[in-house]
């Protein structure tokens, strides 16, 4: 199975770095320019996910699973590994998000905490999506996937953005802190619960 990790990491390798360049070119203009720390973090996350789905597409391209079925390796651990890939993916990228907030923070007069929360709740946002995203992807291919993941990100935040302007009563500063404390968690249970679907779409597939 860590072979299976690797091969995932060096065939984004080209992808890694161009997230770093990226974040880079984000801090200098969102973050010391124009302070917005909140929007380089959301946005190194937000980069990794779809970074994480392009795997599928590498897959793809080079017939991948038709040759890793005639591994000894059971179908559940491609699978795993796979989830396994995009969780350390997500983990690299809110390092480098929390490392990016606590260095902008040394020049800003800013608390750097709020972001860091911000980013457990972004990351656990994404793998509530990822949770959707990844069986689907399985099942329908990477063209439906990305297409829904796109969908899944964008209809949050026209709902929260209507009921603001429509004038409706958003939940209080203490319920969002008490239901941000858990999201983590049960982005989790998600991921895992995910994990089960897909790995039993995989072991029924046909290449």
């Amino acid at each position: 199975m860590i072979g299976l990790i690797l091969k995932d990491f060096f065939t984004q390798k080209k992808n890694l770095r161009t997230m770093l360049i990226f974040s880079l070119i984000f801090v200098g203009v969102f973050g010391f320019f124009n302070g917005q720390i909140g929007f380089v973090s959301s946005f190194i996350l937000f980069f990794a996910s779809i970074l994480s789905l392009s795997a599928f597409s590498f897959d793809k391209y080079c017939s991948w699973d038709n040759y890793a079925l005639t591994l000894p390796i059971s179908r559940n651990k491609i699978v795993a590994a796979r989830y396994l890939t995009v969780l350390l993916l997500m983990c690299f990228a809110a390092a480098i998000a929390v490392l990016l907030i606590l260095l902008l923070a040394q020049f800003k007069d800013t608390n750097p905490w709020e972001f860091i929360t911000s980013i457990y709740i972004m990351i656990s946002f994404l793998l509530i999506l990822l949770s959707v995203t990844l069986p689907i992807i399985y099942k329908f291919g990477i063209e439906h996937g990305r297409l829904l993941m796109i969908g899944l990100i964008l209809v949050p935040f026209m709902i929260i953005q209507i009921a603001i302007n429509s004038g409706l009563q958003l939940p209080s500063a203490q319920l969002v802190k008490l239901l941000s404390v858990f999201s983590l968690p049960c982005a989790l249970v998600c991921y895992g619960l995910s994990y089960n679907i897909a790995a039993k779409i995989y072991l029924n597939k046909e290449f």
